[in-house]
């Protein structure tokens, strides 16, 4: 009787016969027969009520955009109320964890793929996109016998495009000394001829004091530059480090300067606690040949930078009679870096499609009994005024609801897992399109598998419907 009297309200004429005075009781006009006779009629009332939508329609002003969404949202809540209710909750819960599950398995494919590739393009920028490193393959004797100063030289002298030529050398373990406190580190033998706004080989980036040069190498300099860490172990907070003496290996060395911490995907505590040397001084009281372990080589044109590393690889083949140098630089890094991030994106989002997919059948099979079960509701619906459209919108808002509720809760639960993935240092971005269109897509996907049963409602016969058991 509400939704009568609503419809009443509204401007639609609705007749009912009825032999319950409590039911006439409620009814703006009242007209008694008795034997076929009008026996009372209370006459007609003046109701200021709005044309119904049909006319509206009809005479070009159209039905109210706002009105029909608020509609449908109702319907949805009333649904999502009902499904919570005993004996319906798996059927209302199953669609919605799944839609939660894609949603915020999405979300965090994008954010840490995203996430590891600017850490790693952190990285490729510290280290430069001027920068070729040589080392000697597995399969080659030059592994074991260790890149030399010669291989160095040849490839400044042959190779075009090079600007620059710094060898490389690394020891570890080795004991730095100074007063009662002795620690553990790794020492790199090299020239900073890389140095450009403070960058050095590998990056490292000078926070104080001057970094290794050219010089230091000819004169055979005992001289180091230290990690932040080291320096925190070795020298107070107070104390200037920069001209302080240490042993290394029992052989004197002054600080020269200090690095910045290092921070990114490939950084940790470790790699802030070395020491820079210069290599021809490392060689001569440090370093055996096997601890030669790569060349770095700088290029003038970094457009040439892939003709110049397959030029290095062929001049490895030409001094050593086979395959023996090994090269990889920041833009070859880059672009496996890109490539990296595409597949992943590209197979954490099948896997969440896989799960809308099984969520959307669940979805469909839920929605076509529901469908069935509700025939008496849609006949009455549509006895009463209620259009196809009316009917199709209804279980479209009750399927787009749940997507919704299902939607907002994985992006939360997305947004919770953050803290984790930061917790084992996982890289994460948080960007609103990271989550915007997973929860899209994933409320296109419910809309989809909701059209055919929605359909289907629409197309009842209220007569038939209303017959029906």
């Amino acid at each position: 009787l509400r939704a009568l009297e609503n419809l009443a309200a509204k401007g639609h004429t609705v007749i009912l016969i009825s032999h319950n005075a409590e039911v006439a009781a409620r009814a703006k006009r009242r007209i008694e027969l008795r034997d076929g006779q009008v026996v009372g009629d209370t006459g007609a009332t003046q109701v200021e009520s709005p044309l119904p939508a049909s006319i509206e329609a009809a005479a070009g002003a159209g039905p109210k955009s706002l009105s029909a969404a608020l509609e449908v949202a109702r319907f949805g809540l009333q649904h999502l109320r009902a499904g919570f209710q005993a004996g319906a909750r798996l059927r209302t819960i199953l669609p919605m964890l799944c839609v939660l599950a894609a949603v915020s398995l999405g979300s965090l494919a994008l954010s840490t793929g995203e996430g590891l590739f600017r850490s790693l393009m952190a990285d490729v920028n510290i280290m430069g996109l001027d920068i070729i490193k040589v080392g000697g393959l597995w399969s080659s004797p030059v592994t074991s016998n260790g890149l030399t100063a010669d291989d160095a030289r040849a490839i400044e002298a042959e190779v075009s495009n090079v600007r620059a030529v710094s060898p490389q050398a690394i020891r570890y373990p080795v004991i730095v000394q100074r007063g009662d406190v002795n620690v553990e580190t790794a020492v790199y033998g090299l020239v900073d001829l890389g140095n450009r706004s403070d960058r050095g080989p590998g990056g490292y980036r000078i926070a104080q004091g001057e970094s290794i040069t050219q010089e230091d190498d000819y004169g055979l300099a005992q001289v180091a530059v230290i990690g932040s860490v080291l320096r925190e172990l070795l020298f107070p907070a107070e104390t200037d480090p920069l001209g302080e003496l240490f042993l290394l290996e029992g052989i004197p060395f002054r600080v020269k300067g200090v690095l910045r911490p290092r921070t990114g995907f490939a950084s940790d505590e470790t790699e802030n606690s070395i020491l820079l040397i210069p290599y021809s001084t490392g060689a001569t009281h440090l370093f055996e040949s096997s601890d030669n372990a790569w060349i770095d080589v700088f290029v003038r044109d970094t457009d040439r930078i892939h003709e110049t590393a397959t030029s290095i690889r062929d001049l490895g083949i030409r001094r050593h009679g086979h395959e023996a140098f090994g090269t990889n630089y920041p833009l070859e890094f880059l672009a496996r870096a890109q490539q990296i991030r595409t597949q992943f994106w590209v197979f954490y989002g099948a896997v969440a499609v896989l799960i809308l997919l099984a969520g959307n059948i669940s979805i469909a099979i839920i929605m076509l009994m529901s469908v069935r079960a509700r025939r008496h509701e849609i006949g009455i619906r549509m006895a009463v005024g209620a259009r196809r459209s009316d009917i199709q919108w209804q279980f479209l808002g009750e399927t787009l609801a749940t997507g919704v509720v299902g939607g907002l809760l994985g992006v939360v639960a997305a947004l919770a897992c953050l803290p984790l993935l930061a917790y084992y240092d996982i890289p994460a971005e948080t960007e609103a399109w990271f989550f915007a269109a997973p929860l899209v897509c994933a409320l296109l996907f419910n809309l989809m598998a909701a059209v055919a049963p929605a359909r289907r409602a629409a197309r009842f016969d209220p007569v038939e419907a209303l017959a029906a058991d």
